[in-house]
């Protein structure tokens, strides 16, 4: 997750540039979507969190990212977790046009995640 320089050999949405540390801004460019400014508010060997700092959040609108991988308990695997949560006072216009396309990106980009690191 925090390979930026490889980040998008698994995730085909965007491709990231910028230093994987706290508080850095990381900079998103998007084939299809938008390019975003990104600043990261937590990263250890298992989390990546970022916020939104766009030019949209500005507006009102804007999101934020947590991901984290855990070592299960019994040893079987790990625990992948990909949260995202619509911030500003905005966030309700923003979720009622895009929470389904959003969904589906997560699941895909879940799923591309997976088989990167398994391969």
């Amino acid at each position: 997750m925090v390979d930026f320089k490889n980040y998008d050999k698994w995730n085909k949405w965007y491709r990231l540039e910028g230093e994987a540390k706290d508080d850095s801004i990381v900079k998103a460019y998007g084939e299809s979507g938008p390019n975003l400014d990104l600043k990261i508010t937590k990263m250890g060997e298992n989390t990546l969190c970022w916020t939104d700092v766009s030019w949209f959040t500005h507006f009102g609108l804007g999101g934020w990212r947590c991901r984290t991988v855990e070592a299960n308990a019994d040893g079987s695997g790990v625990k992948f977790t990909n949260h995202f949560e619509y911030t500003g006072p905005l966030r309700f216009m923003l979720k009622l046009g895009t929470r389904e396309a959003l969904l589906e990106g997560m699941t895909l980009e879940n799923q591309n995640l997976k088989a990167f690191v398994e391969k």
